[in-house]
């Protein structure tokens, strides 16, 4: 028996889920996505009760939904749903489809000449640049940077013209760097034309959360912007949402097309909105998972960065793109190379972490796929 098998067949007994006891649900046939932040499928074996609530009523294929209007009882069923867990009134919730395609159009539409974003922080954020041939600028922040000075952000911003800044709150991702409302407010001050768009899908990842809806509401120029698929682990339902003041909530409407969402994401998403303690189990399960990764990286002597945001980054050198084919075509697992799309993270890679015993067997891939590199 290897020293992995030992550290598995000698864990506890894991508590959340009776089905993972063993560790074993996650087998070699099935594929493991970790490329992406996605709970993944098999999280439903630690939290059964999500099978129920992922139903399709005959018609919904046939009908569209506008929950912006609270077209219909489910419509309005999943405004209710959000906007109390926002603390915020109905009307002042607007719902879209996917968060990267509002991410994408977000500059156009509020007449940016600039699109900013924190160094180490999502590429997603420079996507809007192609529309309308616009500059896009970094504010400077090292990989191994605890937070971001709201300093260094006020100087990044002082002289880019009408920019658009988006910040990952609580932390960046992939560089796991805190990021707090006093960078926002700094920007604010020192470039009063800038618009700041607070993007808090891994929100809940961090406790205590600053209120960042209350700020976007009251102050100008700001858009408070989450998605289901961090918010609740519901990446296929495709909806994210958006608040702010009075004068951006009603520029942001005229871009909304009239039925932004699928029925069933729709029915899917205001079901399990209505009951936080479930969602709190998804969030449990990763931190579950990433702690499997905490535990088990230095074991084998990788060097790896953690933090809130359900992911880590792994440091794998030169052959890290070997290394990434050997665990996918040899191994069925799919992790994020971080080579080429950040560049502080050359040779290194990101693992989203869903559920702890796919942990496990990404970890014994690794280290089989490491170990069959050097050997090559």
């Amino acid at each position: 028996m290897n020293a992995l098998v030992q550290i598995f067949a000698t864990e506890p007994a894991n508590a959340i889920c009776g089905v993972c006891r063993v560790g074993h649900c996650s087998n070699s046939i099935e594929p493991i996505y970790v490329d992406n932040n996605a709970t993944g499928r098999r999280m439903w074996n630690y939290i059964p009760e999500l099978s129920m609530l992922e139903k399709v009523v005959p018609g919904d294929m046939a009908e569209y939904v506008n929950p912006n209007s609270d077209r219909g009882p489910v419509a309005k069923e999943l405004r209710t749903q959000l906007a109390e867990m926002e603390g915020i009134d109905r009307e002042d919730l607007l719902i879209d489809g996917s968060g990267l395609e509002r991410i994408k159009s977000l500059p156009g539409l509020v007449g940016a000449n600039t699109i900013m974003a924190i160094r180490n922080d999502f590429p997603g954020y420079a996507s809007g640049r192609l529309i309308g041939n616009l500059p896009f600028r970094e504010i400077p922040c090292d990989i191994w940077d605890q937070s971001l000075s709201p300093g260094a952000a006020a100087a990044a911003v002082l002289d880019a013209d009408r920019p658009i800044v988006f910040l990952s709150m609580p932390v960046t991702n992939p560089g796991q760097t805190k990021v707090n409302l006093a960078v926002a407010s700094a920007i604010r001050e020192a470039n009063p034309d800038a618009w700041v768009v607070i993007d808090a899908a891994y929100r809940r990842d961090r406790q205590p959360a600053e209120d960042y809806v209350s700020y976007a509401r009251s102050t100008p120029r700001t858009v408070y912007l989450n998605v289901a698929a961090k918010e609740f682990g519901a990446c296929g339902a495709r909806i994210c949402w958006m608040t702010g003041n009075k004068e951006t909530l009603a520029k942001l409407k005229i871009d909304i097309c009239p039925y932004p969402v699928s029925m069933h994401s729709a029915r899917y998403l205001s079901e399990l909105a209505a009951r936080p303690g479930l969602v709190e189990r998804i969030h449990s399960v990763q931190r579950s998972a990433a702690d499997v990764y905490r535990r088990l990286l230095p074991e084998y002597g990788f060097r790896f960065k953690s933090g809130s945001g359900p992911w880590v980054l792994v440091e794998l050198g030169p052959e890290a793109g070997a290394i990434v084919d050997r665990l996918a075509n040899q191994h069925r697992v799919y992790v994020q190379d971080q080579t080429g799309r950040i560049e502080d993270l050359a040779g290194w890679i990101r693992i989203s972490t869903n559920v702890p015993c796919d942990a496990r067997r990404v970890v014994e891939a690794l280290v089989a796929s490491r170990s069959a590199t050097k050997a090559a």
